[in-house]
């Protein structure tokens, strides 16, 4: 009989510290900070960035939410590299907010936005960008920004629409002798000789030496 006791007292002992178990469990994973977080904080610090941003790469598709929060961060550095990370990780839903960073102050943003934009290598589908989304800022960028390596990145979006647009081929030889013509140029200017077909059409590797 005494033998029974104890073993009830033992399996109420074992049920008690599996409570209590589970209820520090389920605490702990109540406070556990979303993936990814601490790591686009971390960006901003020069000499751990490197590291960072290679531990948000593992984390992949997991760590957007946290990469997404990043592109609103003040630190241009966090923002730089949240828009690197999104060139293999970009998704439909987190577009809008990529485009966006055309607008930033910050010349280097600007420069891998368009970078990732352009950049079709690792995305497919409804990953890629539609010309309607992209096009339109990349010629006001190629037509009014002061950054040279800015414009020449967005050729390089622009180039990708030559084929289909008959603006994007119109704004890339004319970035040759400097004519704007683009309708998002408001800047006034005469008919160059790229226009009157007095000199060969300047292809896109062409600009790219002249900007």
């Amino acid at each position: 009989m005494g033998q029974f006791w104890r073993l009830v007292g033992t399996l109420t002992r074992l049920l008690f510290w599996n409570a209590e178990i589970s209820e520090c469990v389920m605490a702990t994973a109540s406070h556990t900070p979303v993936l990814g977080y601490d790591l686009v904080e971390t960006l901003a610090v020069p000499y751990r960035a490197t590291a960072a941003y290679n531990r948000l790469l593992k984390l992949g598709h997991k760590a957007l939410p946290a990469v997404q929060a990043g592109l609103q961060q003040s630190c241009p550095d966090v923002r730089f590299h949240c828009c690197r990370f999104l060139d293999p990780y970009l998704r439909p839903d987190i577009l809008s907010d990529l485009i966006a960073m055309l607008n930033d102050s910050n010349g280097r943003v600007r420069v891998t936005t368009l970078h990732t934009l352009a950049c079709d290598r690792c995305k497919k589908g409804s990953c890629r960008p539609e010309e309607a989304h992209v096009l339109p800022s990349a010629m006001k960028l190629l037509a009014s920004d002061p950054s040279p390596h800015v414009r020449a990145m967005a050729i390089e979006v622009i180039g990708q629409f030559v084929h289909s647009n008959p603006s994007a081929a119109e704004a890339i030889e004319c970035t040759r002798c400097g004519h704007k013509r683009s309708r998002y140029d408001q800047s006034e200017s005469t008919s160059c000789d790229v226009c009157k077909g007095l000199v060969p059409k300047a292809s896109p590797s062409n600009c790219l030496r002249l900007l």
